[in-house]
């Protein structure tokens, strides 16, 4: 991933709070799209600290 990449910041704060870790290896595909059961699990990582 690219620093200076329009998302990296979010990826960042993403992986750091445990939300994501990439499609393996530490890669993103920011473009792609994601699937219901992805968005409910970013959804359901990010609701476990709250």
């Amino acid at each position: 991933m690219p620093a200076d990449a329009y998302y990296a910041d979010a990826v960042a704060w993403a992986v750091e709070e445990g939300i994501t870790s990439g499609i393996g290896a530490n890669s993103f595909s920011p473009d792609a799209p994601c699937t219901r059961a992805q968005i409910v699990t970013f959804l359901y990582r990010d609701s476990k600290d709250a």
